[in-house]
């Protein structure tokens, strides 16, 4: 698969799951990646609002989540 496609199909993955998770009034989404991915680390920091930790969590939490949830 493509670069690009797979930056297509990951955003709205994530796209997905945070409105999921919106939609139940949650205010936060974490998951995992692993610390030798830099380019999974990379994209996931280009988020608005996404944070990749040190111990390799990623996350979207409150004004974030909803930004990344409803962005079309």
């Amino acid at each position: 698969m493509a670069e690009a496609n797979r930056r297509v199909v990951g955003l709205a993955l994530l796209r997905a799951v945070a409105g999921e998770a919106v939609r139940r009034r949650l205010t936060c989404v974490e998951w995992g990646v692993r610390g030798d991915n830099a380019r999974a680390r990379r994209f996931y920091r280009r988020l608005v609002g996404a944070v990749v930790s040190d111990n390799r969590i990623a996350a979207l939490i409150g004004p974030a989540l909803v930004a990344v949830a409803s962005r079309r």
